[in-house]
């Protein structure tokens, strides 16, 4: 940090007084992971890293490096990254320490954090850090970090990665107009229906009114009968007092829109139930 040059005596360096202290400003409010690097905090920092890695104990080598991207975290977010990819993806540390570094990078915007997340080699690893992008990226930013964030014509080949449908599903509920137009430009295929039933099938779970919103922006009507479908199978999957709560009374929306593809996914009658219909005292029970 600049440190302020005090004692001046002169009017006329009142004003290089001045312009010191706002770069001490700036230099006080930096990006996290801007701050010069020390190199006697680095050479600290690498022989504790050397230190841990030789630890033979899977449990306490996964601590020591916990404990070292803990501390360097707030300072020094460059040197908590190597720790944080030292760990084991079953150390119960690693997803709230990635979740810390992410944090900052997305502070200097969601490139920085996802191209961190695809330099991963680890797979694993990297579809850990790009679910808990999906989770952090900030509502207002969706509408930019998913079309950047997800290449619709690589997807149509390979598939969604890991956090992709999350981050998809948390934009259609922020607009379902925006993420329906996306994931109609995909190139045409079971990967893009696949996009349209994953994310209908969840919205559903919202609520009548996110659902329904969802439906309404579809651009064809084999794309809201397909997403009727969906949603109308998750909702024959819940037990019945959450499917009840999540239709809403008979004169909601979502009970009008589903109404004939929940009959389709009704279960035929037992014997009883036809001898009951049949009989008119039976009936009457």
């Amino acid at each position: 940090m600049a440190v302020l040059a005090v004692g001046f005596t002169s009017c006329e360096r009142a004003g290089e007084q001045e312009k010191t202290h706002d770069s001490t400003q700036t230099s006080t409010n930096s990006k996290r992971g801007d701050r010069k690097d020390s190199p006697s905090s680095r050479r600290k920092f690498e022989s504790g890293l050397k230190t841990a890695e030789e630890t033979e104990d899977p449990a306490k080598r996964n601590e020591a490096l916990a404990a070292l991207a803990t501390d360097a975290m707030e300072d020094r977010p460059d040197l908590a990254q190597m720790a944080i990819l030292k760990l084991t993806t079953d150390s119960p540390e690693l997803p709230g320490l990635m979740s810390a570094y992410l944090t900052g990078l997305l502070e200097s915007g969601s490139d920085d954090a996802l191209a961190w997340a695809n330099s991963l080699e680890d797979e694993e690893m990297s579809g850990m850090a790009r679910e808990l992008i999906a989770q952090l990226v900030p509502d207002n930013r969706l509408g930019t970090t998913v079309p950047r964030a997800l290449d619709g014509g690589k997807i149509a080949g390979t598939g969604f990665k890991p956090g992709d449908e999350l981050m998809l599903q948390r934009w259609a509920i922020m607009d379902p107009q925006a993420a329906a137009a996306w994931l109609a430009n995909m190139p045409v295929g079971e990967t893009r229906n696949e996009g349209f039933r994953n994310i209908s099938r969840s919205l559903v779970q919202t609520g009548d009114e996110t659902a329904v919103n969802w439906l309404n922006s579809l651009p064809s009507e084999g794309l809201r009968a397909n997403a009727r479908e969906a949603m109308a199978a998750a909702v024959m999957e819940t037990p019945e007092p959450i499917r009840i709560a999540l239709l809403g009374p008979p004169e909601s929306g979502l009970r009008m829109q589903l109404g004939e593809a929940l009959a389709r996914l009704q279960p035929p009658p037992g014997p009883a139930e036809e001898q009951g219909m049949d009989d008119p005292a039976a009936a009457g029970k």
